[in-house]
């Protein structure tokens, strides 16, 4: 990955943050452990020489539509659309164009909530089999109490189908050489999808008395290792599940009410906590992350070497539904600290 193309929102604090136009990615956050020292705790893999992917999708904005779509069947009212199958026999991730594009920006501007980046993509009609001529604006906002705000907006002049989110994954330790379930997690959620062997969510379930409960904090170790032999946990290898966030219903839940997911890392004291207004959250820990996949500035990542939090609509919501007219927006906001 070329440096020169990377552009850098920096806090008064020392906290920094590296976006890049291909993908509208969050490449880096380099933030403050408990005993005053910065580094690096998103992962950042090396780019793979072309026409090769990064198949982990690290950091990169998930368009115009994150998580499965089964056989790639997309129905819009009246209307069915047939998606290409790019995982299998299903639709992943809005067929990945998007997400390794360059988009248009602006660069880094002065904002009043802080230092501020803008990417904007048009979509032609058809592109990765979606209708509508669509544009996507994604805006990275590192504020002034430190805390980074990801905020997105779609239009489009046909009725398509529309579920933003980031793929940045997590490692508080910086450390990507070892596993994330030493963190403890908390999500605010009383219910989870199974999934089938494709990874596909087949049904809602409460999460109670099982590997799914995080409404208290607890590890992911702790969580697994209570249920040994979870067949879930075993399709995943970890988790790879959408949980229903509460005060979220059938639709939106308020970004500024309490935290949707909470992540803590005991040997820096770190701390991360999302607010979102998406109804639901995709925990995924990372299981099928390449051996040896290099990162950026050295190392190798390995299986569960860092989790992702993915805020997006319930699966196969209405509300992915965008008519013309309608002016799709959501937020992620992260905030991070020591504990």
């Amino acid at each position: 990955m070329s440096e020169k193309r990377l552009l850098s929102l920096r806090h008064p604090s020392g906290i920094s943050v590296q976006v890049d136009p291909v993908g509208a990615a969050l490449r880096e956050v380099q933030v403050l452990n408990a005993f005053g020292n910065f580094s690096n705790i998103a992962l950042c893999p090396l780019p793979p020489a072309p026409p090769v992917r990064d198949a982990s999708y690290a950091g990169t904005t998930l368009a115009p539509c994150a998580g499965r779509i089964p056989q790639g069947r997309l129905q819009l009212e009246v209307t069915s659309v047939q998606l290409p199958l790019n995982d299998g026999a299903n639709h992943l991730h809005g067929g990945g164009t998007l997400s390794f594009a360059r988009w248009e920006t602006t660069g880094v501007t002065p904002h009043p909530q802080g230092e501020q980046c803008s990417f904007r993509f048009f979509a032609v009609d058809g592109l990765d089999g979606y209708p509508g001529n669509r544009e996507f604006t994604v805006t990275y906002t590192l504020a002034r109490d430190g805390s980074l705000c990801i905020s997105y907006r779609a239009v489009s002049d046909r009725p398509t189908w529309v579920n933003l989110s980031n793929h940045a994954y997590w490692n508080l330790s910086g450390d990507f050489t070892g596993t994330v379930h030493g963190h403890r997690l908390q999500l605010a959620s009383r219910e989870v999808y199974a999934n089938d062997e494709a990874h596909l969510p087949v049904s809602r379930q409460p999460v109670g008395g099982t590997a799914f409960d995080f409404r208290a904090p607890r590890s992911l170790a702790e969580a697994m290792e209570a249920y040994p032999q979870d067949r879930q946990l075993a399709i995943a290898r970890g988790y790879n599940h959408t949980f229903v966030l509460e005060g979220s219903g059938s639709g939106d839940r308020k970004p500024e009410a309490a935290p949707a997911a909470t992540i803590t890392e005991d040997s820096t004291g770190r701390r991360l906590r999302l607010y979102t207004d998406y109804p639901a959250l995709v925990l995924y820990t990372g299981g099928y992350l390449q051996a040896g996949m290099p990162l950026c500035g050295g190392g190798k990542a390995s299986p569960s070497c860092a989790l992702a939090l993915e805020p997006q609509e319930l699966p196969g919501s209405a509300s992915c539904l965008l008519r013309p007219g309608e002016v799709r927006q959501r937020l992620i906001r992260f905030v991070f600290d020591t504990v």
